[in-house]
């Protein structure tokens, strides 16, 4: 078999965007515009305000006990709902928390979704898929979860040690503050974060790119196929990080133009907007809590359009990105070779989930 270069598999997957997108069919055009947006494959006046101005709250010196009849209203009544906002603020973390899980799980399997709606070269239904790809998507779920986790500890663990290091030193004491000791730890964490970050989306992209396309063709476990991901890794380092390489370029020339496009389609609608609000009565409307409630409604049916445009907009990379790896991938694993190259839409009979 052939090792297809990074440029060739770019080549092809660029020839199977377009057989696949023209001719023009509706009802294939959103369903992978759903699929790309799931899966992330789209190239991502108060009233207490106004009584404050111009009376700002003395400072007390370090000997002094603070009063709380010094405070403004503001915060005093955060101070007297401290219990309540803890509340509000934990609810608010369990259920995006939660919403962030629901969306996990969803991407999980539909990534296998799309992965097969592109090797078929067609998309006829979102469920139809979601029962075939259900059982393989789980332990991609697992998987997914698990690099969270991991992620999240390490990036977390270089804050809590300098955090409390600095406690512990006295570095933010406001009589003698270590200037140098805290610059020099906000660039280590800075850096960490950065560090972190890149191995993280590097790990991520190779996940989607060849674990979970050798988890569809053999219906392997996550494991399983990663350990066939470092195999064929081991033996053409230089491919697969060409490959990192082209990726890379081609994200950050797509989000340039998929910011530009954000912008001539989100610009008119921010101005529409604007016209609207002086024409009822000037931006003075948003003082009254109808009105504001009306505009804040108004605003999230735009910001729903506009995420229903981009996402119609960048069904070309929905297919483009994946299909570069499959490619690239299909040059160095036959099993996948063989599914890319049977009749689209014919299928073929998959093994059990190796468990």
């Amino acid at each position: 078999m052939s090792r297809r270069s990074a440029f060739d598999a770019l080549s092809l997957a660029f020839q199977h965007s377009r057989q696949q997108l023209w001719p023009f069919r509706w009802s294939q055009w959103w369903r992978l515009a759903v699929l790309g947006f799931v899966t992330g494959e789209l190239g991502g006046g108060g009233g207490g305000v106004g009584r404050s101005v111009g009376r700002l709250p003395s400072i007390p010196s370090s000997s002094d006990t603070p009063d709380v009849s010094t405070w403004p209203p503001d915060l005093t009544w955060f101070q007297d709902h401290v219990a309540l906002i803890i509340t509000a603020a934990l609810v608010i973390v369990v259920i995006v928390g939660l919403l962030l899980l629901l969306w996990t799980y969803v991407s999980s399997i539909c990534r296998f979704v799309l992965i097969d709606a592109i090797v078929s070269k067609r998309c006829d239904g979102i469920r139809a898929g979601w029962a075939k790809w259900r059982d393989v998507g789980r332990p991609y779920f697992v998987w997914q979860l698990l690099l969270q986790l991991v992620v999240t500890i390490v990036a977390a663990a270089p804050v809590l040690v300098v955090l409390i290091v600095a406690w512990r030193a006295g570095w933010f004491e406001p009589e003698h503050p270590n200037t140098a000791a805290i610059v020099a730890s906000l660039l280590a964490i800075v850096g960490t974060l950065i560090v972190v970050g890149v191995i993280a989306m590097v790990v991520y992209v190779l996940g989607k790119d060849f674990v979970a396309p050798i988890m569809a063709v053999d219906r392997r476990g996550w494991r399983d196929a990663w350990k066939q991901t470092i195999a064929l890794m081991r033996v053409e380092p230089g491919s697969f990080a060409a490959y990192i390489g082209v990726k890379i370029v081609m994200t950050i020339v797509v989000g340039i133009l998929v910011a530009v496009a954000a912008l001539v389609v989100l610009v008119p609608l921010v101005l529409a907007g604007i016209a609207i609000v002086v024409s009822i009565g000037g931006f003075d409307v948003l003082q009254h809590p109808e009105m504001l409630v009306l505009v804040i409604a108004a605003g999230g049916v735009v910001l729903l359009l506009f995420a229903i445009v981009m996402a119609c907009l960048c069904v070309p990379l929905v297919v483009l990105f994946p299909a570069y790896g499959l490619y690239f991938l299909a040059a160095r694993y036959p099993s996948l070779d063989a599914w890319l190259a049977s009749e689209p839409g014919a299928g073929r009979d998959m093994p059990a989930l190796a468990t």
